[in-house]
């Protein structure tokens, strides 16, 4: 009755992150590493209620080194490359959405009550 079309395919949160840190240079993961590191550790030495704000700046740094291991791997596989790669990727991927929450919540505020 209906035409039959392949299905479409859509790349996961894992491979878009991954393509975009193989195509970006290495400077800026770099420049992540480092900000993101600095920012988080700053931001805890100055006041540790903004945990936050150092969550997602590790985030940043985490995507950073994500970026730098991708890299490497490009140049030749090594599967404890892989594995850090996945690590460092569970890492990144689990600050940056539980900073997305908690930004959410800070920013919006609580639920009203119905």
């Amino acid at each position: 009755m209906y035409a039959r079309s392949s299905p479409i395919t859509h790349e996961s949160l894992y491979e878009a992150i991954t393509r975009w840190t193989a195509a970006a240079p290495t400077h800026l993961h770099r420049v992540l590493i480092w900000s993101g590191s600095l920012g988080a550790f700053g931001a805890m030495l100055i006041d540790r209620t903004q945990w936050a704000v150092a969550l997602g700046m590790a985030t940043l740094a985490a995507v950073g080194e994500w970026g730098l291991l991708e890299h490497r791997l490009l140049k030749g596989y090594s599967r404890p490359l892989e594995i850090a790669e996945t690590i460092v990727a569970a890492v990144a991927l689990i600050a940056g959405l539980v900073t997305l929450l908690v930004g959410l919540f800070v920013f919006l505020g609580p639920a009203p009550h119905f």
